[in-house]
């Protein structure tokens, strides 16, 4: 708990003209401690600092003096320093968590008995009431480095109870259930989940535990008067949950509603993810589902979009694939990750396969950008319209025969980012609001009959999977032929996938199937027939596409559903190659830094060249590997070190370039971008600074060149650093307003606590969020 008063709270405004903090790494936006301070005087604070926050915790009286440069006096010119020094206190109180008004109410007593007393009473006073409205204004963030995740249950075998008739979904059970575990709800980390890290922590907790448990009895009764909500909150209630982050803003079939958020403990592995669970009022079975249930899902993504940063659906495991294909491509330009997931076993079970898909998924969902419709489900994330139930009895009920899969989850989480998919044409998130439902499903059989054919594709079919033996074969009967000939040439749209499971439809491998191909039907290569079906209906949904165009795009892939005809691949320079450029190019970058009357070392000083058996130094004879004698061609340890070297420069030089005007980006992309997206660099957050990508400093600096490259090659535009901010944000408060426009056309967005009457947005009737 943080205790706020004169020794632990003192702020200090200086003159806006002043320019605040120096920019570090790149000069990127920073917020870091600047200096520490045991004693309880008050400090002569840096004159180059225009803000300054000293905050110290009970039992170690630790100050941290923090400024952030991401808002700087610049930002604010003409403005006065006490209104630039209240909006950067706002925003970071808030980022911290920190209850700042009432407390400081609560201790104003003790600021008029110090000799300084008055002077702080006045700033305080004068910033306390519009901390509370910052406070409000900012819950939708609550911590700066955390992830909102928006759970859209629409019913399944995972919320179920066993009832007079068999296991049915429950109303309101599930958001209580979470709620009761603490490996899903520890807002806190009060729980032992939480504090079952190392020894200490227990032992912290347990001692904590036993001085302030109240008897058996006494806790059965607060248990009970402290037992989750569900119904709405009284208006005083609701507004004091909203100031404290307690709640999360959704959007409804009904309007915008509050709900209750939950808050899973923190990790190490993850930044904190608090999520709301978004319960239909009514909850299906998925053998019932149909097209408009799957346009439902897809309006509570679209209309939460700007809110959340990923997305959950709860859905029975029978029809799991067809709706994670549907959703994959009636999501147009998706940008946010939507993972469906359920169970085998509902959570009412004591052993089920609940908690281990919901966990996976919330965690997956909150922690990694992967902007597809996946399926999570034992230990796997797939992509969703390459999967299949293949089991009714097992946990491992989900297969992608033809598809590795996107995540594994074991001691590690290994991500395929290589298998990602990146965005096809730089257009914001958008929802097709339409399915054809005149398609079906038509399976080969021996000694099937042209009658029953015919009488499969009589009106209104406009388009049938077929189903074929092997690579895509069926009977050559003449009748037969001529009946598929008949619907296509009426404008039937025919796609022919293999009943095998594993495998795909090779139509010029065989006769059978080139016969096939002659009469108008489409080789759908590796698709899935769940697949198959769902791109089908998006596609003869949408009147401006004539059949011709409808087969040709469904021999393209469109959302990864179907592996492309192997092309010649671009051979990679030599990794010893790519190493020595990117050396080469650090060096550079490492010399634009340094003042004229400090020149680089462009060679190694005589001093530290140690001479060898021949005569020759140690840089003229080669590595060390080569000095013992080792083969460095066929040397493993040499190449790992290589590989390791380059693994760790990439980033560096990645985040450098972007910054820069120099050419040097498009030429690393060049060299080194097949490495760049095996390691997921476009989009990785620098451990140094705040967590920024290379497209957050891009967009900070205004290097439009640089941004546009970044997003043709798949960088993200909803990447958050550790302040919450997407690159979006920095290209408006620097007011490079064609990187803002480039962004925002791309998808950018801002989030609902970013959107304000601050000097520092641009001036536009257009909102920054759709």
């Amino acid at each position: 708990m943080w205790h706020v008063s004169f020794f632990s709270l003192a702020l200090e405004f200086v003159a806006a003209q002043s320019r605040i903090m120096r920019q570090c790494a790149g000069c990127h936006p920073c917020l870091k401690p600047i200096i520490h301070h045991e004693s309880d005087k008050v400090l002569d604070w840096p004159k180059e600092c225009g803000f300054i926050l000293v905050l110290s915790k009970s039992t170690d009286f630790i100050r941290a003096v923090c400024t952030r440069s991401s808002i700087a006096p610049s930002t604010y010119e003409g403005s006065s320093s006490i209104k630039s020094a209240k909006r950067v206190l706002g925003d970071w109180v808030v980022n911290k968590r920190l209850e700042l008004p009432c407390v400081i109410r609560d201790n104003l007593t003790r600021f008029k008995s110090h000799p300084f007393g008055d002077f702080f009473e006045s700033r305080l006073l004068s910033v306390i009431d519009w901390i509370d409205l910052e406070m409000k204004r900012h819950t939708q963030l609550g911590d700066a480095n955390e992830s909102r995740v928006l759970v859209v249950y629409t019913g399944g075998t995972i919320g179920m109870l066993s009832g007079e008739k068999g296991y049915s979904p429950l109303p309101g059970y599930l958001s209580e259930h979470l709620r009761s575990q603490p490996r899903f709800h520890d807002p806190a980390s009060k729980s032992l989940c939480s504090n079952s890290r190392s020894v200490d922590a227990f032992r912290s907790w347990q001692s904590l535990v036993s001085l302030t448990s109240p008897p058996s009895s006494s806790s059965t009764a607060s248990s009970l008067k402290t037992s989750p909500r569900s119904q709405p909150l009284s208006s005083s209630e609701d507004e004091a949950n909203h100031s404290h982050g307690n709640q999360l803003k959704v959007n409804t079939e009904t309007g915008i509603k509050w709900f209750d958020c939950l808050v899973m403990p923190e990790c190490q592995e993850h930044a904190k993810i608090r999520y709301v669970v978004l319960e239909y009022e009514k909850l299906i079975d998925s053998s019932e589902i149909e097209t408009w249930d799957y346009l439902k899902i897809c309006h509570s993504i679209r209309s939460n979009y700007h809110l959340f940063d990923g997305f959950v659906i709860l859905h029975g495991t029978d029809t799991m694939s067809y709706t994670a294909s549907a959703l994959s491509f009636l999501l147009e330009n998706l940008g946010k990750s939507v993972i469906l997931t359920g169970a085998q076993v509902p959570l009412s079970c004591p052993r089920n396969d609940a908690v281990e898909n919901l966990l996976g998924a919330l965690q997956i969902a909150g922690t990694y950008l992967i902007p597809e419709v996946s399926l999570y489900f034992n230990h796997c994330l797939w992509r969703g319209n390459r999967t299949v139930k293949f089991s009714s009895v097992g946990f491992d009920a989900f297969k992608s025969w033809n598809f590795e899969p996107l995540v594994k989850v074991g001691c590690n989480v290994e991500v395929r980012w290589d298998l990602i998919s990146k965005p096809v044409e730089r257009q914001p998130f958008r929802v097709h609001n339409a399915m054809c439902e005149n398609v079906a499903v038509l399976r080969m059989f021996p000694s099937i009959t042209p009658a029953s054919v015919r009488a499969f594709l009589a009106s209104p079919i406009q388009g049938i999977v077929l189903e074929t033996f092997g690579a895509g074969n069926a009977p050559r009967k003449p009748e037969l032929l001529k009946a598929f000939k008949e619907a296509a040439d009426r404008g039937v749209v025919i796609l022919n996938v293999t009943q095998c499971a594993k495998g795909t439809v090779s139509s010029d491998l065989y006769e059978t199937g080139r016969t096939l191909a002659e009469v108008g039907i489409i080789g759908g290569r590796d698709m899935t027939t769940e697949c198959a079906l769902a791109k089908l209906g998006y596609l003869l949904s949408k009147p401006e596409l004539t059949p011709e165009k409808i087969r040709n795009l469904l021999r393209e892939p469109l959302r990864g559903e179907l592996t492309p005809p192997v092309r010649a691949q671009f051979e990679p320079q030599p990794l010893e190659d790519r190493l020595s450029w990117l050396v080469k190019k650090m060096t550079y970058l490492q010399a634009l830094n340094f003042p004229s009357s400090y020149p680089p070392l462009k060679t190694f000083p005589p001093e530290l060249l140690v001479e060898t058996a021949t005569g020759s130094t140690a840089q003229e004879s080669g590595s060390t590997y080569q000095i013992v004698g080792v083969d460095l061609a066929s040397s493993e340890s040499f190449q790992a070190e290589q590989d390791h070297a380059e693994r760790r420069l990439l980033p560096l030089l990645l985040s450098s370039a972007a910054s820069r005007e120099e050419p040097i980006l498009k030429q690393l992309l060049e060299i080194s971008g097949g490495q760049i997206e095996a390691y997921g660099l476009l989009n990785h957050r620098s451990p140094a600074g705040l967590g920024q990508t290379a497209l957050h400093l891009a967009a900070f600096h205004g290097r439009l060149a640089n941004v546009e490259l970044l997003l043709d090659h798949g960088a993200s535009v909803h990447v958050r650093d550790d302040c919450g901010h997407t690159a979006l944000y920095y290209a408006m408060i620097k007011r490079h307003k064609l990187c803002v426009d480039v962004l925002k056309k791309a998808g950018a967005h801002l989030a609902d606590f970013e959107i304000c009457d601050s000097p520092i947005w641009l001036e536009t009737d257009e909102p920054y969020y759709s």
